[in-house]
């Protein structure tokens, strides 16, 4: 288990049996909360009953919130690196 400090948010991260957890929080009693949380032990089948009820593909609905397309990378209008195009 490997603890972060950025300012004021702590961020634990840990690779578990075949998922990488990344918790993050600005509180410390969430941050304990979130480790405790770490401490859970699966078995070999939990992981796949887990990907069974939620399908890749029936996932529903984009990454983002529609009002924030506009920032996705798809929209982005920016030269290509070897442009002679000055900013």
């Amino acid at each position: 288990m490997e603890l972060y400090k950025r300012d004021k948010f702590f961020e634990v991260k840990k690779m578990t049996n075949s998922f990488k957890v990344k918790l993050g929080t600005t509180k410390i009693k969430n941050l304990n909360q979130n480790m405790e949380a770490l401490t859970v032990k699966l078995s070999e089948k939990d992981p796949r009953e887990i990907s069974k009820a939620v399908p890749i593909g029936d996932v529903a609905g984009g990454r983002y919130y529609n009002r924030l397309d506009h920032f996705s990378w798809k929209y982005a209008n920016t030269p290509p690196k070897d442009s002679k195009i000055s900013t």
